[in-house]
């Protein structure tokens, strides 16, 4: 029986859809080209990137290196994520048998180090110079020149735009990622404003250096057939107005509506699921995280908890700054910008089709159903 699965990288069928994205990706990929993918959190950008288009491009000599940026805050961070990017891809793709020998030859500027744990048995494989120390940025970047003069490579940079909290990584990249002319990097974003920033702002060292790729929603006729084959198994039909709901509760949010396809594959059982049983569903899987929602909510000021009830309400928010929003919150608009920005640095709010809204739909109804 296929499953429906949430908060990990998912395979090639175990997406919804995004047949038409893979198959461009595939071929921008194929194509040597730059590609700045943006779609908000929990959309799938990471699982076609990371764990999908390697298997799909894959060669003989193939090395893919995947690195998440994400809350990044200095160039010594980045160094740190892109060593460990590299490692864990030669790791994956060098051949097994002669794994450190391939990377001693591979290697002319660092060591390939192998630090195996005595108690778990397992080994941690990672870069250092040849006095032992941490590599730079700048070592680490001659290291990708030196994989691609030798393997067809794939370099991913997911949440790339936290980078620019980084002092001048930006610069450093630039300068070497620009030789890569044969070498498709795709650089992931899930706030848009801050990779626009990047890629079309003319003070940035990155300005026009990738073609930007948006993964809108998933239409409904895909996310019919998805659930009918995951819920037949288990007797539930689903009406078309049910999955409807489902989709407006979820915000069109992939990984939100695999989790409650996945609530309702794991309690229900034989019966035609409508709207009505759809809100009692949804009433009982807020009780399962109430525990985890409350908690988040502990760690919010007073401030910010009357800014996400706004938010809440809204569901998508086009003007922060008008009368409504102001009235709704009963703050000053310059409150309320300070506010919106600090949810969305941390990835509580997010910014969707030019509009604000809560980055975990379930959140959002969470707050509306229990008054905060």
């Amino acid at each position: 029986m296929k499953l429906f699965y949430y908060n990990v990288l998912l395979s090639k069928e175990d997406l919804a859809d995004r047949v038409n994205d893979i198959s461009f990706l595939k071929k921008a990929a194929n194509h040597h080209k730059k590609i700045a993918i943006y779609a908000p959190r929990r959309y799938g950008k990471s699982s076609i990137a990371r764990n999908i288009l390697p298997n799909e491009i894959k060669t003989k000599n193939f090395i893919a290196v995947y690195c998440d940026f994400m809350g990044v805050q200095s160039t010594k961070d980045v160094a740190n994520r892109l060593s460990k990017g590299i490692s864990e891809g030669m790791e994956q793709y060098l051949p097994a048998k002669n794994l450190i020998k391939a990377a001693t030859q591979l290697l002319k500027s660092l060591n390939f180090t192998f630090d195996p744990n005595p108690i778990t048995g397992e080994a941690t494989f990672g870069l250092s110079t040849k006095r032992g120390q941490e590599p730079t940025l700048s070592d680490l970047l001659k290291v990708l020149l030196e994989l691609a003069s030798t393997y067809k490579c794939f370099f991913v940079f997911d949440e790339f735009q936290d980078v620019l909290e980084a002092e001048d990584s930006l610069g450093l990249l630039r300068s070497d990622l620009q030789k890569l002319k044969n070498t498709p990097i795709f650089f992931l974003g899930s706030k848009r404003r801050l990779l626009s920033q990047i890629f079309n702002s003319h003070q940035s060292p990155f300005f026009n250096f990738a073609d930007e790729y948006v993964l809108k929603a998933i239409p409904f006729l895909d996310w019919k057939s998805y659930f009918d084959e995951r819920l037949r198994p288990v007797k539930i039909k689903l009406t078309d107005t049910a999955l409807e709901q489902i989709l407006e509760i979820a915000l069109n949010v992939p990984n939100s509506i695999c989790e409650i396809g996945s609530f309702i594959q794991e309690h229900q059982r034989n019966l035609t699921i409508d709207s009505p049983q759809i809100l009692k569903i949804i009433d009982d899987l807020l009780t399962a995280k109430s525990e985890s929602f409350y908690f988040q909510l502990k760690q919010l000021s007073a401030t910010e908890k009357k800014v996400m009830h706004a938010l809440a309400i809204n569901k998508l928010t086009v003007e922060i700054q008008s009368k409504d929003f102001q009235n709704k919150t009963n703050l000053s608009l310059s409150g309320i910008k300070k506010t919106i920005l600090r949810l969305y640095n941390s990835g509580i709010v997010e910014e969707d089709d030019h509009a604000y809204r809560i980055s975990n739909p379930l959140f959002r109804v969470f707050i509306l159903r229990n008054g905060i």
